[in-house]
C-alpha cells in the first residue's frame, strides 16, 4: 500500500507539466488547535467533500495545509492534510479521521508521525469500505505530521 502511494506521487510529479494547471489544486491553510475538544477541518472541490476531525493536546496551534489535487491521466484525487515541510508537529494527537465524501472510492492512503517516517501501519487505519482513515484505538502513538487518501471519482448511478 505505501509502496503505491510513493508511486503515484512520483508518476504524478513526472507528469506535472502536462497534467496540473490552477484548477486542479485546492490549498487552504488551517490550524490545528489542541485542548482536548472535538474539532473538525474540511477542504471542498471536484464533487468531493475531505474531512479532517481531530483530538489533540500541546502547543498553542499549528498552521496545517489541507489540499486536494487532481491528476487528469490518472483519473485521481489525493487528499492531504499535513505540516507545511519541513515542519515537526508538537501535537499530541488523541484521535484522528480523515474521510471522503462524495462520489469517490478510496484506493490508498497512508498515515506519516514524521515527515520522513510511515507511521507504523499497526497505528492506523484505512478502511476502504467507508473512505476514511483514522487512528487505531490502543496502538495510536499520538504523532502525526501527515495524513493522505488517494481515491477515483466514480459515477453515482
Amino acid at each position: 500500500m505505501c509502496f503505491s502511494v510513493f508511486l503515484f506521487f512520483f508518476i504524478f510529479i513526472a507528469s506535472v507539466p502536462s497534467s496540473l494547471s490552477e484548477d486542479n489544486f485546492i490549498v487552504r491553510e488551517v490550524t490545528i488547535r489542541p485542548g482536548g475538544v472535538a474539532r473538525s477541518e474540511t477542504v471542498e472541490g471536484f464533487g468531493i467533500t475531505c474531512k479532517f476531525d481531530y483530538t489533540c493536546q500541546g502547543g498553542t496551534g499549528e498552521e496545517w495545509h489541507f489540499t486536494m489535487v487532481r491528476s487528469n491521466e490518472l483519473g485521481r484525487i489525493t487528499c492531504h492534510i499535513q505540516r507545511p515541510s519541513p515542519s515537526t508537529s508538537y501535537l499530541f494527537f488523541q484521535r484522528f479521521n480523515l474521510s471522503v465524501n462524495g462520489p469517490a472510492k478510496v484506493v490508498d492512503g497512508a498515515a506519516y508521525a514524521d515527515q520522513t517516517k510511515l507511521m507504523p501501519k499497526e497505528e492506523y487505519i484505512l478502511d476502504l469500505s467507508k473512505n476514511t482513515l483514522s487512528q487505531k484505538d490502543g496502538k495510536f502513538t499520538g504523532h502525526l505530521v501527515h495524513a493522505s487518501m488517494e481515491f477515483e471519482l466514480r459515477s453515482e448511478l
